[in-house]
């Protein structure tokens, strides 16, 4: 270690890693990025399971000021840490919500215990008409969903 360099342990959230240059940026608790770290080739392995907005407390030896280079990358606990708004936005906010059709999944379901009480009800080896069937079907079904949601208070 060169007398113009400090060892220091510096905490945050990944905002950005770079495998193939070797280095990972921080992010303090107001999500402005703060120090730029590399790492040396034995690291390698463990940095290949980090991802943006993974915390980190890594010790480093600075080189300037907003610099420096991973002396030992300890598991910490995040603790009161505030969570990557960073990860938030490169991931969209997560998965994307889809409100439910509820009135769909009702006709979906009358429409099969239509057709299941329509097969029941024809006699072993009689022939029908598929089609007049499933048309008279669908009527009962939309007849029966109707019904349903106006029960279940939708």
């Amino acid at each position: 270690m060169t007398p113009d360099t400090t060892l220091k342990t510096v905490e945050g959230n990944i905002a950005e890693i770079d495998f193939d240059n070797r280095f990972f940026t921080l992010e303090d608790r107001t999500g402005a990025i703060f120090i730029k770290i590399f790492w040396k080739p034995n690291f390698e392995e463990k940095m290949k399971k980090q991802k943006v907005g993974y915390y980190e407390a890594p010790s480093v030896e600075m080189n300037g000021e907003n610099e420096a280079v991973v002396i030992d990358l300890p598991w910490k606990e995040r603790g009161d840490f505030p969570r990557s708004q960073r990860r938030q936005q490169q991931k969209g906010g997560g998965r994307p919500w889809q409100p439910r059709n509820e009135k769909l999944i009702v006709l979906q379901c009358a429409l099969k215990a239509a057709v299941d009480l329509y097969i029941h009800s024809v006699p072993p080896g009689e022939k029908y008409d598929i089609g007049a069937a499933l048309s008279d079907c669908t009527k009962a079904a939309i007849t029966t969903t109707d019904e349903l949601m106006k029960a279940g208070g939708a």
